[in-house]
């Protein structure tokens, strides 16, 4: 597993094999922990990076809704173009699909990244000290150069490598949960 296509594809190989019930009780564990962390913070009410998920990572839907009700300021990438822009969640009505078909939020961008307050970010793999491995096209390393916060990883379990093949672009995460 020496290439980031390997691992790619190995960690591909062992979702596969997991059960959507596997899949979901894992989800709910991640998920709690990541509302555990959020009442780590001070401020009741942050401004909040999150991610619409795919059907093979941490699933979100619900803690997007369980944060957002709570006063959370939720925010969700949309891809356009090679990028992605960040707009607001308001509603899960108030989305439409987008590329890749994820649901994506209407309306405006928002652009103040000094005011993000934790990055919650998807990937193919995580170490324990924090290198990701994306799903190749680059996404997220575009991005989070902009966004000074903690960026904390989220995983399943089965995520979690020794060790991933680092290049300059890559951006490393503060911490994962998994």
């Amino acid at each position: 597993m020496d290439t980031k296509q390997n691992i790619r594809q190995y960690i591909r190989d062992i979702s596969k094999v997991k059960t959507f019930q596997e899949l979901e009780e894992l989800s709910n564990d991640v998920c709690q922990n990541i509302i555990s962390r959020t009442k780590q913070e001070r401020n009741t009410h942050m401004t909040l990076l999150l991610y619409w998920s795919l059907p093979d990572e941490v699933q979100t839907i619900n803690l997007i809704e369980t944060l957002h009700q709570t006063g959370h300021h939720i925010l969700l990438p949309v891809v356009t173009g090679n990028t992605l822009q960040l707009r607001e969640y308001t509603d899960a009505h108030d989305m439409v699909t987008g590329a890749f078909d994820i649901p994506e939020p209407v309306g405006g961008e928002f652009t103040d990244y000094d005011k993000i307050d934790l990055a919650f970010i998807p990937g193919r793999a995580f170490t324990t000290d924090g290198a990701r491995l994306g799903r190749g096209k680059g996404y997220y390393d575009r991005l989070l150069t902009k966004i000074g916060c903690p960026l904390i990883g989220v995983c399943f379990p089965f995520q979690i490598v020794k060790k991933i093949p680092m290049d300059t672009h890559d951006i490393m995460m503060n911490e994962v949960i998994y």
